[in-house]
């Protein structure tokens, strides 16, 4: 199947959750009526290919104790991972073939702009739930079978504006990739949020995916003496960017939404990201003040490495569709998504309270403030 990505590791995970291999371990194990598949679409190449893995983990581990404990509607959950590369046409291709697999609930995708082009074609044959995507347009588009466990850029945009005004900065410079999705609408709704409360941007840059130099954005933001830079890309490139706007004798603090809230941003970025304000969808459980270690020690005894930041993501989103299953008592994407909007319905999970809007979005949205201190992130609010 085009796309479908079915790694030894997966496999090994696959077989030791219904007792396919054998260990000292004598405990019972469970008996099933057949399977379900939950697919999963994330990239699983390319840029962004490390925030994928980490979360398409969180979802077999999540199935996998699922699985120990009896299954869904006694039937055992089988996850099917497929890599969307981060690109809108892949993913509504791929989109067609988890529909043909059967698959009746599909976690994914990671960038908003796939999880948008893919959404038509999920609609109403396959629910969708989102791990890490933040565009408004996906939950407005109409579609009854879509949520998202994380917070809109609707909210988050004030957020990072609202740190803004609190820290004193007058005069921000905006700087964003202009052919992200998720980019150029989370710099708008900063932006916004920032004209409302009389701050006025002295600059507001864009640049293409392509772009490694920045001079030309930068120079602009320094000779409008911006006393602060709000930057929307990758990881990767928002190192690279925040350590020549100190070359170029930009000093000023860095405010940035939740692209920039991974570890892959101080290691490249070092001191330049010193005192960065960077808004997350999630709070940090693998190494913060809200550590769980028994979720740490869970993946690594699986997965034999550390989580990334992103993992709960993908528990949380499971677990919504286990929980949303169980309530209707069936897996069809309809009924599903009747029960995950019954105002009754609430999980406590590990990324917090999860109850949805009629929308698919979230009732109570949080996001978790961090500074970088020391080349690390220390949640502050």
């Amino acid at each position: 199947m085009k796309g479908r990505i079915a790694t030894p590791l997966v496999l090994f995970l696959l077989l030791l959750s219904v007792g396919g291999l054998t260990s000292c371990d004598t405990t019972s194990t469970p008996s099933f009526d057949g399977e379900i598949e939950l697919a999963v679409a994330l990239p699983l190449s390319g840029e962004y290919a490390a925030f994928g893995q980490t979360i398409a983990d969180g979802v077999i581990l999540a199935a996998d104790e699922r699985n120990e404990g009896g299954g869904l509607l006694g039937k055992r959950v089988v996850v099917e991972v497929y890599d969307d590369r981060a690109d809108g046409d892949t993913a509504a291709s791929l989109a067609e073939d988890i529909v043909a697999s059967g698959a009746k609930a599909v976690i994914g995708h990671y960038n908003s702009g796939v999880s948008i082009a893919a959404a038509p074609v999920y609609s109403g044959r396959v629910l969708q739930i989102t791990p890490t995507s933040t565009r408004p347009e996906l939950t407005q588009m109409g579609i009854e079978t879509v949520f998202r466990v994380t917070p809109t850029d609707e909210f988050q945009g004030p957020t990072i504006a609202g740190r803004i005004e609190a820290d004193g900065r007058k005069r921000p410079a905006l700087l964003y990739d202009a052919d992200s999705v998720y980019a150029a609408g989370l710099i708008r709704y900063t932006s916004d949020a920032l004209q409302s409360a009389g701050i006025e941007p002295v600059a507001v840059e864009p640049f293409t995916a392509a772009t490694r130099d920045w001079a030309a954005q930068l120079t602009k933001a320094r000779d409008a003496r911006a006393d602060a830079l709000v930057v929307v890309t990758s990881a990767s490139r928002a190192a690279q960017l925040v350590r020549q706007a100190r070359e170029l004798g930009l000093d000023v603090p860095v405010y940035g939404g939740d692209s920039l809230a991974k570890e892959e941003f101080i290691f490249k970025a070092g001191k330049a990201a010193e005192g960065s304000t960077i808004t997350a969808l999630l709070p940090d459980l693998v190494s913060g003040n809200r550590k769980d270690a028994d979720f740490v020690d869970a993946y690594r005894e699986r997965f034999g490495r550390n989580p990334g930041r992103d993992a709960p993501s993908g528990v949380a989103a499971a677990e919504v569709w286990f929980a949303g299953v169980e309530a209707a008592r069936t897996t069809d994407p309809l009924a599903v998504s009747e029960s995950l909007k019954d105002p009754g319905f609430e999980l406590d999970s590990p990324v917090g309270r999860i109850a949805f809007e009629e929308s698919g979005d979230l009732r109570d949205q949080r996001l978790w403030v961090n500074i970088v201190s020391d080349r690390r992130f220390v949640e502050v609010g």
